[in-house]
């Protein structure tokens, strides 16, 4: 696997980082706080708070706050890291910051 910017944090840990700042303490951020610090990328968020969780619709417009454990701009990068991650929170989601151009298709 190739070295990237890839972002791995726990509960009140320090961030573990390839060439990428260090946090001292991780918080909940909201989602206008991701899409400004990790723009075009995929993020992986822990816990995550949603608006009406209970009905249809994608996680993106519902997602209100959560704790970001992966950012990377290869999406192939958090599926590699997510079970490592995601130890210690009850869920995870996976957003893009980016905008989706309307044609695209996504293998899942």
């Amino acid at each position: 696997m190739k070295n990237c910017d890839l972002q791995v944090q726990r509960k009140n840990k320090p961030l573990k980082t390839n060439n990428l700042l260090n946090l001292e303490k991780m918080e909940k951020q909201t989602i206008e706080e991701i899409r400004k610090q990790y723009p075009d990328q995929w993020v992986l968020v822990g816990d995550p708070e949603l608006k009406d969780g209970d009905s249809l619709g994608s996680i993106i417009s519902k997602l209100e706050r959560g704790f970001v454990l992966l950012a990377s701009k290869d999406k192939r990068e958090i599926g590699y890291k997510t079970k490592e991650a995601r130890k210690g929170f009850k869920s995870v989601t996976c957003i893009y910051t980016g905008q989706i151009p309307q044609n695209r298709k996504w293998l899942l």
